[in-house]
Parts: structure tokens; C-alpha cells; sequence
């Protein structure tokens, strides 16, 4: 896959993902997913966010593991995508916090549930030095389908499709969902030996930007990427509430 289609994160790529996902037939199987872009400008505190602080309720403590203290990867802002999923959640604002460096250990990781009315984003000077951010992007949604299957194979390698169906973005996206094709394509996220994939709520690559407008609001590229830029990780959320994270690999 080229360089122009790597990434589903900047409105470049979703333009032309889109264009191309039209274009696809009926074979191909696809679920209804909101896709986030980002840009700089921060409006609102509670949106889906990427990197600066969380957003959390009153009585927050830094999460730790082993002693370790965590970084805090972003948020998911659930309360427009309910419809989407067809089911409640313990609430609408889901903070991810991740040990930096090993971001294929999700078993390492911490979720933390919190209102949108009564939370609020937690001031840049109560962040523990060594972990803080050196980035915030604000999440924009975008109601879309995206690709469950890979094309190619649904359709066979043929002139007609080929070239169509290997531009087709699969897996890199950051998206409220709750279909995946690394799961309906009969694969277990680490480090589960069986997960109920029906209770899967959100995908989040592990983002990077390159080429032109890598942002709504800025036509400059920047040189920017987040630990890895391989692999991402799956939330899966059970009807008590319990929610896990996941890690999967392309």
C-alpha cells in the first residue's frame, strides 16, 4: 500500500478512502463506523482527543503499574455514537492510559470511565513530568462504513478489482465501531485467548502523519509520530461494564 494511503487520520486520506469505498460492490462486506480526523484547534473539553490530558472526574490519581507510572494516550467521546453501537456504556468519556514504549503490552494498560457533565480536563500542571504530552489533537467524527473484509479477497485477484482493492484502508483508523476485520477475519487479539468480539466499541491505530494537510487546520506535514507506528489496539466493553483492552497486529 502506498504512502498516501497508509494512514486513515487526515482528511486527504478520508476523501479519497471515501471515494474509493463508493466505488466497491455490494461483495464487499462493510460496517458502519464514525472515523476521527484531527486538527490543532481545541473546542470543548470532553471530544475525542489525542495526546494532552485526560479527562476525568473529580478525585483522579495517576494511574500506575508496578510502580510505573502510565502515559496518557487520549480519549473516546461515545455519547454521539450510541446509535452506532446499539447498546449503553458505563458512561461517555473513556480515557486510555498505556505504559510508553511498550504499546504492544495492553495488559499493561488502564481504562478510565468518566461523565462528560461532571468530568473536566485535567489542568497540564497536575500531569507527572515523565509522562507528559508534547502534543493534543482534537478528535473531528466522520459517519462513514468502513471495510470489514479485504476486498481482494472477497472479490479474487482480478484486472477489474485489483488495484481498487488494495488502496482500500482496512485497519488503520481511529473509530468508534464494533466490527473490525482483524476480527472477522477469525483472529484473537494479545493477550486473550477468547474475547467476544460482538462487545467491541473502538480501533485506534497507532497514528502517524505524513504528506500534505496532515490536519484539518494545517496544510504544513509534520514530522510526527506516535511510539510505533505498526500495530493497534482494540476496546472491548462486556454488558457489566468490564472493559479491555487488546492488541493486534496487521
Amino acid at each position: 500500500m502506498g504512502d498516501n494511503y497508509e494512514r486513515l487520520f487526515t482528511p486527504e486520506n478520508l476523501i479519497r478512502n471515501e471515494q474509493i469505498t463508493i466505488e466497491l460492490p455490494s461483495e464487499v462486506n462493510t460496517a458502519p463506523a464514525d472515523i476521527f480526523v484531527f486538527r490543532k484547534e481545541i473546542t470543548g473539553n470532553h471530544w475525542t482527543q489525542l495526546g494532552g490530558t485526560p479527562y476525568v472526574e473529580r478525585g483522579f490519581e495517576w494511574p500506575k503499574v508496578d510502580g510505573k507510572l502510565l502515559k496518557f494516550w487520549g480519549n473516546f467521546y461515545f455519547g454521539d455514537s450510541l446509535d452506532l453501537l446499539g447498546r449503553k456504556l458505563p458512561s461517555d468519556v473513556l480515557n486510555i492510559f498505556i505504559v510508553e514504549g511498550q504499546v504492544d503490552r495492553p495488559e499493561f494498560s488502564i481504562a478510565i470511565w468518566s461523565k462528560s457533565t461532571t468530568g473536566r480536563r485535567l489542568e497540564p500542571e497536575f500531569v507527572p513530568d515523565e509522562v507528559r504530552n508534547h502534543f493534543q489533537f482534537q478528535g473531528v467524527r466522520h459517519r462513514t462504513k468502513l471495510v470489514v473484509s479485504k476486498p481482494a479477497l472477497v472479490l479474487g485477484k482480478t484486472e477489474k478489482w485489483r488495484d481498487l482493492a488494495d488502496k482500500v484502508i482496512v485497519n488503520e483508523v481511529i473509530a468508534i465501531t464494533n466490527k473490525h476485520p482483524f476480527l472477522e477475519n477469525g483472529f484473537t487479539p494479545y493477550p486473550f485467548k477468547k474475547r467476544d468480539h460482538t462487545k467491541l466499541v473502538a480501533v485506534a491505530s497507532w497514528f502517524k502523519w505524513t504528506g500534505k494537510w496532515p490536519l484539518i487546520d494545517s496544510e504544513t506535514p509534520i514530522d510526527f509520530q506516535h511510539e510505533t507506528d505498526e500495530g493497534f489496539f482494540l476496546i472491548f466493553v462486556d454488558d457489566d461494564g468490564t472493559t479491555d483492552i487488546g492488541y493486534g497486529h496487521n
